[in-house]
């Protein structure tokens, strides 16, 4: 595991999500969102609505929380309930983002070069992937198979050859649109399997401007029989279905297709030496530098943003008009640095972002599929590595669930956080968890803390909608 950098890390201190924008924007305009849904006839998912209420009484004291003590000065120390929502809540989707990392680098992935590759689609299907979860796992299947087969293609023996792969989903996009696209992290290279022998591992070189070209037109081809088998497409390319009537004029649905159909496969243009995309009909294929066998800092670092949540409470701001403004990752071409959206179009995008029941956001795929024959052999066994210096402080004395990183040393891993040391410098126990909302309010009332939630407001006339984008 990798240890922190700091002798004598932070106190840990409540996080107070009920002061965030985007916590009181869900509160405020919540119920509203949902009656003009009622009114309207459209009835959300139950994961849905879960979710977001989940989310109300996420970091909540007055929902419950764990107790814990210091040995020495008796100071009692209270960590509310989490939510452990996986769109609406930043703070479980860091949470979530930094614990699949660390297991990632701790138990999945070997001491091997890794590469960074993403496939985005056209935007007119995006909407279309983004309402069948059956059709993006398939999407996701052909791109990850294409790039194998670039893998498998660079070497030249007769052996049998198998690569590995982390998929990581996303939903939405930066400014919260229903828009899917995949980050999967590839091992950059291929086992060489043998009967009775160990197994080696064999480098790929950089992938070139035009393999990423002919990997997308590969894509193409194959997506777009894919949709015609799926009764989306007709034989001829034109689609069968309505799409979403929002998307912008010089985005025709479908407009990866010529007139008769075929794909369109013409190289990127601009393409220039050292170039790591690849562009055909709307498919792009990005392909980043390597990260080296040994820096499993560096690899962590990159499967945090894989597995990043969609918002983040830093991009949010409140604007004149009562609008939240989004910060965008890069300026638009006309400048824009910010989307505007109304309290109730950002709560509909986050909506649209939150996964059906059960679906996984995280996928493994050859040598690192969880039922590989040979998977045993190349994934790290973990050891917990122990810092006996002097000023070092004690390991956390709470339990550790099975395969996964406890709190206390996933804050201390990424933010160089002590979350079991008390100011006093003495070590805090964990002594209860508390969900009996007496005794909730007893011991809330005795340390002078509110024991009431953040209030709801209720359901109101909506604003206007009004621009999505404007200069900031």
């Amino acid at each position: 595991m990798l240890r922190s950098k700091s002798a004598k890390p932070a106190a840990y201190r409540r996080r107070e999500p009920e002061k965030t924008l985007l916590h009181r924007t869900i509160r405020e305009h919540l119920s509203t969102f949902l009656s003009d849904l009622e009114e309207a006839g459209v009835s959300l998912p139950k994961t849905v609505t879960k979710e977001l209420t989940a989310y109300l009484a996420c970091g909540q004291l007055s929902a419950g929380f764990i107790r814990g003590e210091c040995r020495d000065c008796r100071s009692a120390l209270l960590v509310a309930f989490s939510c452990k929502g996986r769109t609406a809540c930043p703070s479980c989707g860091a949470k979530r983002m930094a614990a699949e990392a660390a297991h990632l680098v701790d138990r999945v992935f070997p001491i091997v070069p890794v590469r960074h590759w993403v496939l985005s689609l056209p935007f007119d299907l995006r909407y279309v992937l983004g309402r069948q979860r059956g059709l993006l796992s398939a999407v996701l299947r052909i791109f990850v198979d294409e790039v194998f087969r670039r893998y498998g293609a660079s070497f030249k023996g007769g052996a049998k050859v198998q690569g590995g792969a982390v998929a990581s989903i996303h939903r939405g996009d930066s400014t919260l649109r229903l828009s899917p696209h995949f980050h999967v992290l590839f091992l950059d290279g291929i086992y060489v399997l043998r009967d009775e022998a160990p197994l080696s591992f064999v480098a790929s070189a950089t992938p070139s401007d035009p393999e990423l070209g002919r990997i997308a037109g590969r894509v193409a081809r194959r997506v777009r029989r894919l949709f015609i088998r799926r009764g989306l497409l007709t034989d001829d390319g034109e689609p069968l279905e309505q799409l979403d009537e929002g998307l912008p004029e010089e985005r025709a649905p479908f407009g990866w297709l010529t007139q008769d159909g075929e794909v369109i496969l013409s190289e990127p243009s601009g393409a220039g030496a050292g170039a790591s995309r690849g562009e055909v009909a709307g498919f792009s294929v990005f392909a980043s530098e390597k990260v080296p066998a040994y820096d499993r800092e560096r690899l962590e670092k990159l499967c945090r943003y894989a597995a990043r949540p969609p918002l983040a409470n830093e991009r949010l701001r409140e604007a004149n008009d009562g609008r939240i403004a989004i910060a965008l990752k890069k300026p638009r071409r006309g400048g824009e640095t910010h989307a505007f959206l109304s309290p109730l179009q950002l709560i509909r995008r986050i909506s649209s972002l939150i996964p059906p029941a059960g679906m996984n956001l995280i996928r493994y795929f050859g040598i690192l599929a969880p039922a590989a024959k040979h998977r045993a052999k190349v994934v790290p066994v973990p050891k917990v590595e122990l810092d006996l210096s002097p000023n070092s402080a004690p390991e956390p004395d709470v339990s550790r669930p099975s395969g996964g990183v406890d709190w206390a040393s996933l804050l201390r891993r990424v933010y160089d956080l002590d979350a079991l040391r008390c100011p006093c410098g003495g070590r805090i126990r964990i002594l209860s968890v508390i969900e009996d909302p007496a005794v909730i309010r007893r011991i809330l009332g005795h340390l002078k803390l509110s024991v009431e939630p953040a209030p709801r407001s209720r359901a109101r006339a909506p604003p206007e909608d009004e621009a999505l984008f404007e200069s900031a």
